[in-house]
This record gives C-alpha cells, structure tokens and sequence, in this order.
C-alpha cells in the first residue's frame, strides 16, 4: 500500500502536481516507517526533497534529507 501511495504521488509529480504528490509520498512514507521499511523510505524523502526543491523552500528540502541521510546511519 505504501509503494502505491509513493507511485501515485511520483504519477502527480510527473504532472507538475507537487501539492498532490507530496501529500500522497507523505501518506506511503507513513506506512513505511510504521513498518520499518528503510529501503522505500530513504528514495520517497529524498524525493520529496527533489520537490520541496523545485518549490524553492529550501529549509523543507534540508527536513527531508536530513531525515533520509538519519534513517541511512542507523
């Protein structure tokens, strides 16, 4: 379920949607950390840092990397 959150998110991205495609990575990157799943969760918020990007706030941009490189370290 998660995964097809985060592909419905990225098929909004692709769309220039970023409202809608950061609301639905948000939802599949919920169920991925309430399942432990770092391999998905790692690309989703980098990908949404990708999009915090294009919208030029950079201080989500950093939220979103930061927290992608913390779940790497552990």
């Amino acid at each position: 379920e998660g995964s097809t959150l985060v592909n419905m998110g990225n098929n909004f991205y692709a769309q220039r949607d970023f409202d809608a495609a950061i609301k639905y990575m948000e939802k599949g990157l919920k169920i991925f950390h309430e399942i432990g799943d770092k391999s998905h969760s790692i690309p989703t918020l980098h990908n949404m840092a990708l999009i915090a990007y294009k919208n030029k706030d950079i201080e989500k941009f950093l939220e979103y990397e930061t927290a992608a490189y913390k779940i790497a370290i552990e």
